[in-house]
This record gives structure tokens, C-alpha cells and sequence, in this order.
């Protein structure tokens, strides 16, 4: 992968815990979860990295299928993927008028305590800083659940990869320059 730019990507993970969605939404967002995975599966098609290169994790074959993820929101307006981790999701951007829009709402609309990973209102896909929102979730393989210790610098300094894919800039490759793990309530 080639580093298209520099690019800066804060990701703000916002904790939930199993007891506070309830057995009823844990279930609906396990079916979620799936539904992400397939969607990756669709989009934006990975192999495995046979060359030894990277961090041995998945690598994309090819970029994203704009048309197919437009079809699903047309509010997508970039792919994340973070080497090493579950993390291959798209993000949405949020407005002014709606900053928080995606918190708890799924990809297609319906009300979901995991929300989607959405890109700050001030904030622009192709900026040279990107500030993107996400849960960390009780499923150990849905999101932003196992990036959310990267605010620990161990854990930081042994993250891979990460890739941000727009349609109109194209896919950069960076190292994660640094996370924060927020609390539901903090402004």
C-alpha cells in the first residue's frame, strides 16, 4: 500500500456495557454486527496477506465498491480498516443540524444502540484530520471494540495499519497517531 497523504485520524471510542443495552439489544446488534461483516465482505473484498508484507492481516484486493456502499447510506463518505483488528467499516459524515445522527442508528437507518462510525460535522473525509466517532461494544469482533485500548501506549505502539479509503481522494495508509475512550455522557 502506498501512503496516498498524510492523514490524521483521532478515533473516540464511547463505551457500552452488555447490561446497559439489555439481553433484546445485544441480540438485534449481533445480527448488526453480521450485517457489517457482509458488507465488508461485499465492498470492499480483502485477501489475506501471503507475501509476508504488513502486519499479516487482511489486504484489499482491490479499493472500495462505491456504488454498493452509496446504495446502502448514501451518507458514507469514507472505509476504515485497521490491520491486526476487526475494525473494516464505513463512516458516515454527520451535519451540524444532526451532529450525532449515526450514535444509534445502524447503516440502513434503524435504531441501534451501536450506532455506525460517523466522521465529526466539522470535519471533511479528504481533511487533513478526521475525527471519527464509533462504539466499543460487548462483541469482542463488531467495531471499535478491540481498538479501544490503542489509549494505552503499549497497545498504541503495537497497533497496525490503518487505511481510510474516500471516493474522491482515494485510500491512505497510516500508523494510528493516537485514541480516546470517552464516557456516554461526557460533552
Amino acid at each position: 500500500m502506498r501512503l496516498a497523504r498524510a492523514v490524521s485520524v483521532f478515533l473516540v471510542t464511547v463505551g457500552l456495557s452488555t447490561a446497559a443495552l439489555g439481553t433484546a439489544a445485544v441480540a438485534r446488534d449481533g445480527t448488526v454486527a453480521e450485517s457489517y461483516r457482509e458488507l465488508a465482505r461485499q465492498v470492499a473484498p480483502a485477501r489475506e496477506d501471503a507475501a509476508g508484507e504488513g502486519n499479516g492481516g487482511p489486504v484489499r484486493e482491490e479499493g472500495v465498491d462505491w456504488e454498493v456502499l452509496l446504495a446502502q447510506n448514501p451518507s458514507a463518505v469514507a472505509w476504515l480498516h485497521v490491520a491486526g483488528s476487526t475494525v473494516d467499516v464505513p463512516v458516515l459524515s454527520s451535519t451540524e443540524d444532526d451532529p450525532e445522527e449515526w450514535l444509534y442508528t445502524d447503516l440502513w437507518g434503524n435504531p441501534s444502540e451501536t450506532g455506525t462510525p460517523y466522521l465529526d460535522h466539522r470535519c471533511r473525509a479528504d481533511g487533513d484530520l478526521m475525527v471519527v466517532y464509533g462504539h466499543r461494544t460487548a462483541y469482542e469482533s463488531y467495531l471499535f471494540h478491540d481498538v479501544s485500548p490503542l489509549w494505552e501506549q503499549e497497545a498504541l505502539d503495537a497497533a497496525g495499519e490503518a487505511t481510510w479509503e474516500t471516493r474522491s481522494s482515494g485510500e491512505a495508509t497510516f500508523r494510528p497517531l493516537c485514541a480516546a475512550s470517552v464516557r456516554m455522557d461526557d460533552a
